[in-house]
């Protein structure tokens, strides 16, 4: 196209600034910053010269005056950027997730690669093939929705899509998703844990499943060394985990998940002490059955006994709620379960106990002289 301000026909179609003069061609909301550009300098010939790098790549910019190759360099720049931003929007979604997970290989954990992918194979299948620049995003979550999934599996889907779109440089559009639920998970009571104790004591999955009790997640407990067991001073040291990766291979990490889970927990159920002290072969893993050996384990326990189906993650809860039952600090039980924060477990881990919620109600009629059982409390309702 010609450019309207230097009459220059050789103009690419498209350009937001003349290639030749630098004049603004059309209207543009691109930022300033966007279009930074090195100092000029004068050369000895009286030339001024500024030399660019995008994507890599270095490109010299040289004119007769300074402002004529500022103003150069300013329309390349942002002609190289227009070019860009259309390239990377013309590809599909599908093709910028596998640029996302094969560039991240050894950036994130193998647990989150495992779960990219798993969302790469399984969501959003309707709009993987289509360019990113033409996908409706909110019809897309609107459509993933329709399919009954749950609320944080939508929003796991569109973390990862948002990483990618982010590592691409392109614009993250701000969408509703729908409102979390927040799911009640099973968990012991006191009296349960007395009675779950008892029902472990000697069983396969005894030593699992009591240190689980003491706040290990299931990645952790794989992970466990008999050189992470201190009899002497009654510690168990939580310093790794053993995650899958995306091939479902099992694999040690150095790194837990968060930097507070690397720790040291005091031993506090005595059967745990006898059942370690009882083991011949003290090296090696502590655990040598599998993760979902033991899910199911604890479960086939936890029915015959007519306790709930807690599972491995939820005697972790049952460690947390039981901490805040006996009124323990929240730090205190932060430092032993591995948690940032004490937010993260009031609003996931804490469960209040029926009974104490039960002994309140009573402490609020007692206070307001409110009767709470026989004739007295009939003839008050």
């Amino acid at each position: 196209m010609n450019c309207k301000h230097c009459g220059r026909p050789d103009v690419p179609d498209g350009s937001a600034w003349c290639c030749w003069c630098g004049a603004k061609l059309v209207k543009t909301r691109r930022k300033a910053a966007e279009l930074k550009i090195p100092k000029a300098q004068q050369l000895p010939s009286g030339s001024w010269f500024i030399r660019l790098r995008l994507g890599g790549k270095s490109i010299p910019i040289t004119e007769n005056t300074e402002r004529a190759c500022i103003e150069k360099a300013r329309a390349v720049k942002a002609n190289l950027l227009d070019a860009k931003k259309t390239s990377a929007s013309s590809r599909s979604l599908g093709s910028l997730l596998d640029d996302y997970i094969e560039k991240n290989e050894g950036a994130l954990s193998p647990a989150t690669l495992r779960g990219y992918d798993i969302i790469r194979r399984n969501r959003f299948q309707g709009y993987m093939d289509k360019p990113v620049g033409k996908i409706d995003w909110q019809a897309m979550i609107r459509d993933e929705t329709a399919l009954g999934l749950s609320p944080k599996t939508i929003s796991n889907g569109w973390a990862a899509v948002s990483a990618a779109l982010h590592a691409a440089k392109l614009p993250v559009p701000d969408i509703n998703l729908p409102a979390p639920i927040k799911a009640s998970r099973p968990f012991f009571d006191d009296e349960e844990i007395t009675r779950f104790v008892q029902a472990v004591h000697g069983t396969t999955v005894e030593i699992p499943a009591l240190l689980a009790l003491h706040s290990l997640r299931r990645s952790e407990l794989c992970a466990l060394t008999w050189d992470d067991i201190d009899l002497e001073k009654l510690e168990i040291n939580v310093s790794g985990a053993l995650v899958p990766d995306k091939d479902n291979n099992m694999v040690l990490r150095n790194q837990n998940k968060t930097y507070k889970s690397r720790r040291k927990i005091p031993i506090m159920i005595p059967e745990l002490v006898t059942a370690l002290e009882a083991v011949p072969n003290k090296t090696g893993p502590v655990i040598t059955c599998t993760p979902n050996n033991i899910y199911v384990r604890i479960n086939s326990i936890c029915k015959r006994h007519d306790l709930p189906l807690v599972g491995v993650h939820g005697l972790r809860h049952s460690f947390a709620s039981l901490g805040y039952h006996l009124k323990i600090e929240q730090e205190i039980i932060c430092l032993w379960g591995g948690w940032e924060d004490s937010k993260v477990v009031r609003e996931i881990y804490t469960h209040l106990y029926q009974k104490d919620i039960e002994n309140r109600q009573k402490e609020m009629h007692t206070f307001f002289g409110m009767p709470t059982s026989g004739k007295n409390a009939q003839e008050t309702a």
